[in-house]
């Protein structure tokens, strides 16, 4: 997906969000995808070092800089995220100890030293996860990553992980007629952002920094006191069972009694492999300035083969496949959502542009102000509604408010002559733009 704002071509920024698939043994090539990524981030920040194709590559894109500012990984992938977010927010070359990206995988990745002794008792994995690979894994993001008051960071920088509740610690309640139906969840995202040194950024709303730490949250701050947690995220994203034993940790959400729910964490990518969602949803609510360009980059080792045929029947082992079909489910949801918010993105920058040539901007601010403030007072007014209720729960609706609980549409008007009118109908909100769910409000 990509969209962009053109303001002089001499200053126009590359905006990059990132989605990292799992990929179990393909993690090393995930981890070179990441490298080059990395380079071209950095032939911005120093553009005398390094190899002057990153910006020759930058300038045939119509670009005088690059950032990446949005990052959500899953399994493997959730790995090489929280490699890259550390060395972002530490501002430092994706490397430990002087040796490349390749060169870490290699050694935290080394089967001799991952492997469990055939003489261990009954092993709970093939693999050692905390005692060999979470404490390397800890190690180089120790390296990579700096206090908040030293790093130079310039922009926002958010960073998902993704993994999965093995016993469904919590329950998702969804209020009917007859009742309240009650399913467990198993969807777990970690949350990690860092704000730029000029403090400015969205607010850290659900923001928790538990007191022990051996206990998680899913919304912390991404430095180096929080290595160890995002270490764990990512040992937790990359636990692929069998290979590794669930890794067992207490998360800390509000509401929680001090110390958090213990909560067995396994493979990210078992429920969620592609973790498009986090990206767009941050993305959209992200401000902007000057000229730029966003791109939104789906790295996958591999996509689906579409050139069988239709016609010939399938044989028994193809049919016994059908089963895992599921798992496709996901993937194409949100590759729907890419290509509707990819639509809509062309559309109110279409919008926009109209608006601008239009001309009159003053006038078109004073006749949305009113129903902006309609629209932020509906939703106050509901959240407290929701909040005073005796049956209150945190959700992930606007301001925490529980997904299902409305909120009453105030009336927009733009009262005027017909062309002013028809200047600002594109940015009025559509029927129904209140029973959208603003997941951002609940990070």
């Amino acid at each position: 997906m990509e969209t962009e704002v053109t303001a002089g071509p001499a200053d126009r920024e590359l905006r990059i969000g990132l989605v990292l698939n799992g990929g179990v043994s393909l993690a090393v090539w995930i981890g070179g995808v990441v490298h080059e990524i990395d380079e071209l981030r950095r032939a911005t920040r120093d553009p005398g070092a390094g190899d002057a194709s990153y910006a020759h590559a930058l300038e045939a894109a119509g670009c005088t800089r690059a950032r990446v500012d949005v990052i959500a990984g899953a399994s493997a992938g959730g790995i090489n995220g929280a490699l890259l977010g550390a060395a972002i927010q530490g501002d430092r070359p994706l490397r430990c100890e002087g040796r490349s990206l390749r060169d870490v995988w290699l050694r935290i990745g080394d089967l001799r030293a991952l492997t469990r002794d055939v003489r261990e008792p009954d092993p709970p994995s093939l693999l050692r996860g905390d005692e060999y690979f979470l404490a390397e894994l800890e190690r180089v993001l120790r390296e990579l990553l700096v206090a908040p008051g030293r790093s130079t960071l310039d922009h926002p920088l958010y960073a998902y992980l993704t993994a999965t509740d093995l016993r469904g610690t919590r329950t998702l309640s969804v209020p009917t007629a007859t009742g309240t139906v009650r399913e467990r969840e198993h969807r777990v995202v970690f949350r990690f952002s860092a704000r730029p040194i000029d403090g400015l950024g969205d607010e850290d709303d659900g923001m928790i920094e538990p007191a022990d730490d051996d206990v998680l949250a899913e919304t912390l701050t991404l430095n180096l006191g929080n290595a160890r947690r995002l270490a764990r995220a990512a040992r937790a994203s990359s636990s692929f069972p069998g290979a590794f034993p669930p890794h067992v940790a207490r998360i800390e959400r509000p509401g929680d009694p001090a110390g958090g729910l213990l909560t067995h964490l396994v493979d990210g990518g078992i429920l969620d492999n592609q973790p498009f969602g986090p990206v767009l949803d941050r993305i959209a609510v992200m401000p902007v300035t000057g000229g730029w360009r966003r791109l939104l980059l789906y790295v996958v080792p591999s996509v689906s083969d579409v050139d069988g045929s239709p016609e010939e029947p399938p044989d028994l082992l193809e049919a016994l496949t059908a089963g895992g079909l599921a798992r496709t489910l996901p993937k194409l949801e949100s590759l729907e959502r890419v290509a509707r918010d990819g639509a809509a993105g062309d559309e109110a920058t279409a919008r926009t542009r109209a608006l601008l040539a239009a001309g009159d901007l003053e006038q078109a601010a004073e006749r949305l102000m009113p129903t902006y403030l309609d629209t932020r007072r509906a939703e106050r007014l509901a959240t407290a509604a929701a909040w005073a209720a005796s049956t209150s729960v945190t959700g992930s609706g606007p301001l925490g408010r529980p997904e299902h609980v409305s909120v009453p549409e105030p009336a927009a008007s733009a009262a005027g002559d017909a062309p002013a009118t028809r200047v600002l109908d594109p940015l009025l909100p559509a029927s129904g733009w209140h029973e959208v769910t603003m997941a951002w409000w609940a990070e």
